[in-house]
């Protein structure tokens, strides 16, 4: 019992603050007089012997400055407790089929179609690059030799030639997905039951066809790709002219004269000498 001395109990005059350890008359199944065994502050410890063995009482620590007060105490036979069981955390999910991809990392985006334009591409690419943060439309695909139910998939031409003869694709996942990061439209493939497509897969024309307009869209790949690190300044605008200006420096013997002059330097000469300057 921890007398603590406070409240109703702030007058007591023995064993204030300490652990009391007492022996019930009656073995406590009525009432009868206690006996008062032991007064244990912070590091006593006392034993008493209950059935023929003996029991440890240790007061291990009492700290006053807490509410309300915590006296710890351990009591025991005296031998070593045994160790508790190894904590084991639940076994990992199964590993994914999604590409891991480092922070930061990029992947390709491929025309919905390789019969009409991208409308994001004014040079009509079939593939750029994404930073995995961008926003992008969505088609998924999945591997089946037999009809997944609510999949379409081109039996014959490119995709079929190209060796994809098992691959299904949908954009209606359940409904049109128009803008989701790369890791939003993983889990929207994943939630259907299927996964992002590759490159080759949307290049080869597999979801061609599958709804949401997105035929002109450049869609989530699964297939990495790689940012330029080229700096801007190497790049050069065909429609930029550079002026130079020189300061041409004649010295003679009692003075020296500096003129002055700009050339006009064209796209051509630009990449026949080497010269790199800023795209406007």
């Amino acid at each position: 019992m921890f007398n603590r001395k406070t409240g109703n109990n702030s007058g007591t005059q023995e064993g204030g603050n300490q652990v009391l350890v007492t022996s019930a008359g009656a073995e406590g199944s009525g009432y009868a007089a206690s006996t008062l065994l032991a007064k244990l502050s912070a590091g006593g410890s006392h034993t008493v012997n209950v059935d023929g063995t003996n029991v440890k009482i240790v007061v291990n620590s009492i700290n006053l400055s807490v509410t309300p007060a915590v006296a710890d105490v351990t009591i025991g036979d005296g031998t070593p407790q045994p160790t508790q069981k190894p904590t084991t955390s639940a076994p990992s999910k199964s590993p994914t089929s999604r590409p891991t991809l480092p922070p930061g990392s990029s992947v390709l985006l491929a025309c919905g179609s390789t019969a009409g334009s991208c409308r994001e591409s004014a040079t009509n690419d079939p593939t750029r690059v994404a930073y995995l943060n961008e926003s992008h439309e969505v088609r998924c695909c999945v591997e089946s030799s037999t009809n997944p139910g609510g999949w379409s998939k081109h039996s014959s031409g490119k995709c079929a030639a190209d060796g994809f003869t098992s691959t299904w694709g949908e954009s209606d996942i359940p409904g049109c997905v128009d803008s989701a990061t790369y890791d939003q439209a993983q889990q929207i493939c994943a939630d259907y039951g299927g996964r992002l497509c590759t490159a080759a897969e949307l290049l080869a024309d597999c979801t061609r066809g599958s709804g949401c307009s997105h035929d002109n869209d450049y869609i989530w790949s699964s297939t990495p790709g790689t940012i330029s690190t080229e700096s801007p300044t190497t790049r050069v605008s065909t429609h930029l002219f550079v002026y130079i200006h020189l300061v041409i420096l004649i010295t003679h013997e009692t003075h020296t004269t500096y003129y002055h002059t700009s050339l006009s330097i064209t796209q051509t000469m630009i990449s026949q000498h080497g010269l790199l300057v800023d795209r406007q």
